[in-house]
């Protein structure tokens, strides 16, 4: 089989995982990005019963991104190598 460039790798799959929705877990278009080394915490809560700022301050980093704007939070942490 021929090897294919990034230019060819017109779908993104930014999950991380097994690959558990694909039928085809090795399309050749896909670009899969679920392959790192480093530690990464999807944190999900409600607001209801623990609040945002309460959570924050347990984490010695802030968190890359997430949702902060509803009742449902979700942020996601990684360790970073120095």
């Amino acid at each position: 089989m021929e090897e294919q460039n990034i230019e060819d790798k017109f779908i993104l799959d930014a999950c991380c995982g097994r690959r558990m929705f694909w039928f085809d877990k090795k399309h050749p278009n896909t670009l899969f990005i679920d392959v790192r080394e480093v530690p990464v915490l999807v944190f999900k809560w409600s607001d209801n019963q623990i609040k945002l700022k309460k959570i924050l301050e347990l984490f010695p980093e802030r968190p890359l991104f997430g949702n902060q704007n509803n009742k449902t939070h979700w942020l996601v942490f990684m360790k970073i190598p120095n």
